[in-house]
């Protein structure tokens, strides 16, 4: 939940966290340092909490920070919307350097296992008893996450979020 609030105020410090980013430990550390007003001791949950709490002013000093680790990166020269496209490129080009049976029989099993679930769920032939909804809400919201995660890999993502993206590099 939190990096989505991220993604959306504060685009740069998102990119340099997503995964496989080299810069993803040292954003996490300088997020928290500006946030938290320390690193020492604390953990990503804490920086969960600090966004669940956050505030009107919480959020707009968070562009300011978001604007803040620009300016850092570019003085460090480092492009963090560069690095996070070299990412995905390097795992799209995977599958030509090896066997991608892996990759493809865990899909499979994974989107046909997904869709099974949703299928007794909603057929009504698998109910949850109330006290676990809550539970089986987030579980099923994690499971359609990692879908897309699937979807993405093999597909990539929509032209949309690749124009989004140039846009945002293009004003940095």
């Amino acid at each position: 939940m939190w990096k989505d609030i991220l993604a959306t105020v504060a685009p740069t410090i998102a990119t340099a966290l997503t995964g496989g980013n080299p810069l993803a430990g040292m954003t996490v550390r300088w997020l928290m340092k500006k946030v938290l007003g320390t690193d020492e001791g604390k953990t990503e949950a804490d920086l969960e909490q600090w966004f669940e709490g956050a505030t009107p002013e919480n959020l707009q000093q968070l562009k300011k920070i978001d604007n803040d680790f620009k300016l850092e990166m570019r003085k460090l020269e480092i492009d963090v919307y560069k690095t996070d496209a070299a990412d995905r490129a390097s795992a799209r080009t995977f599958g030509s350097n090896t066997t991608i049976a892996p990759q493809v029989i865990l899909s499979v099993v994974y989107t046909g296992a997904y869709v099974l679930v949703l299928y007794l769920f909603m057929t009504g032939q698998v109910n949850i008893d109330p006290q676990y909804q809550g539970l089986f809400n987030t579980v099923l919201g994690i499971l359609t996450a990692a879908q897309m995660q699937i979807m993405n890999f093999w597909f990539g993502s929509s032209s949309g979020s690749k124009q989004k993206t140039a846009h945002m590099a293009d004003n940095l």
